[in-house]
């Protein structure tokens, strides 16, 4: 249908109020309820970007590259909105009743996430696994969706529980024995639910699943919408990068090296900047040296980039010595 000549004049106009309506969306208040979380304003330029790209594309005929970087523009929606919970939800879902939905399970329920149908899409990933309609690499990646879902939106451990015991009868063994990793993580998830405090946010990372890391995640996003020291905001910061490059399904691309810019900005000079600019040097080096290392201009500008990032890290601190929160700048 989306190469079909006839439909041309409709998904014309209808990308045209994509872009249109993507223009509209605010992510300064996102940002103001997350305590200045770069990941909103990453979400909403990656958006605008493949919008404008799939019109564009649209528009000289390249349909199929079109279609493909609109499905991909969800993306951006779901990671957004799998942050929190708070924002509009589409009243006017039953009316997509009436006309055709993806028949892919995982794709509707990417649908459901980027229009906030959030029960909707947990009860499409149960049944169509209970169902066996998916295979082994859409089981994996629904459960992990399922996960997002119910300890980021729905905050709740024990209904993860529940639905991973309802589903885990249908399971292979291999899948069931990860299944069986993540319910140990969920009990003690929901036996020590308490907010994230400072002397957590210092303990050094420790090797974890896919579950512990999506609910820390929740934890820390939780903890800088509260935290204004900004030696303490660095430090999570760092921890949501170092998280965010563990798992790189729960971001984008690019917000590991966000996270580790912004804690560099916000405590230049001290050793935490100095940490999270290395963090950012390996990260940037080691993707480089897989995509880039023949591109001498690339690497020129990336090396220009490092060496402004390095002076920021090692400049002379410019948070008082009371902003540490009672801690010595030698602990940082």
């Amino acid at each position: 249908a989306y190469s079909n000549e006839n439909n041309r004049d409709t998904i014309e106009e209808q990308l045209e109020k994509l872009n249109e309506g993507a223009k509209t969306l605010d992510s300064h208040l996102g940002k103001w309820m997350s305590g200045n979380d770069p990941l909103f304003d990453i979400g909403l330029k990656g958006l605008r970007s493949k919008l404008r790209s799939a019109k564009t594309s649209y528009g000289v005929g390249s349909y199929g590259y079109s279609q493909n970087i609109l499905q991909h523009s969800l993306n951006y929606c779901n990671s957004c909105h799998t942050r929190t919970s708070l924002g509009p939800t589409l009243v006017g879902w039953d009316q997509f009743d009436k006309i055709p939905l993806p028949s892919n399970p995982m794709d509707l329920v990417e649908l459901q996430v980027a229009l906030r149908q959030f029960p909707k899409a947990i009860e499409t990933i149960e049944k169509s696994i209970v169902d066996k309609k998916l295979d082994e690499m859409q089981v994996r990646r629904g459960l992990k969706k399922l996960m997002v879902l119910y300890l980021r939106n729905r905050k709740d451990p024990k209904g993860a529980l529940s639905s991973l015991a309802k589903i885990k009868k249908v399971l292979r063994k291999s899948q069931r024995q990860l299944v069986d990793r993540w319910i140990v993580s969920l009990k003690k998830i929901a036996s020590q639910n308490q907010p994230m405090n400072r002397n957590q946010l210092v303990k050094k990372v420790q090797s974890k699943n896919f579950v512990e890391q999506v609910f820390e995640s929740q934890q820390v996003h939780n903890y800088l919408s509260k935290e204004k020291t900004p030696l303490w905001r660095g430090r999570a910061y760092q921890r949501l990068g170092e998280i965010y490059q563990s798992q790189p399904g729960l971001g984008f691309w690019n917000l590991p090296e966000t996270y580790f810019k912004t804690c560099i900005k916000e405590t230049p000079g001290t050793r935490t900047a100095q940490r999270c600019y290395f963090s950012l040097e390996n990260r940037v080096l080691k993707l480089d040296r897989q995509y880039h290392e023949s591109d001498n201009v690339y690497v020129a500008k990336r090396n220009q980039s490092l060496k402004k990032w390095k002076v920021k890290a090692f400049s002379k601190p410019s948070i008082p010595s009371e902003s540490f929160g009672g801690m010595g700048s030698e602990d940082w």
